[in-house]
């Protein structure tokens, strides 16, 4: 139960959030998610996660147990990060790369 600990407390703030949301701030809540496409390391000591950062989509990644980032990346030109997976800890592929429309 300790590894996913984290994400149950970042799921109970999500569903509070949302329970004590406002009329004017229904309008946002189906827009983009923030984050999306969380993946746990192979070792579990990490959480690799696809964000948007000035219009682009990137990857950063979290020490598990602080929450702090300890590295990100973005693909150059006007590529975005796609759909991804853990290959070892030193190691992402990342596949479908996109282009914004």
């Amino acid at each position: 139960m300790k590894p996913y600990k984290p994400l149950l407390l970042l799921m109970l703030s999500l569903f509070a959030s949302i329970a004590t949301a406002t009329e004017s701030s229904w309008d946002k809540l189906f827009d983009q998610a923030q984050y999306q496409n969380a993946k746990i390391s192979p070792d579990g000591k990490y959480i690799a996660v696809k964000t948007i950062h000035q219009g682009q989509a990137i990857l950063v990644f979290v020490h598990r147990e602080s929450m702090t980032m300890v590295n990100s990346t973005k693909l150059a030109g006007a590529y975005q990060v796609g759909n991804y997976h853990w290959i070892n800890l030193s190691l992402i592929h990342i596949s479908e790369p996109t282009r914004p429309y």
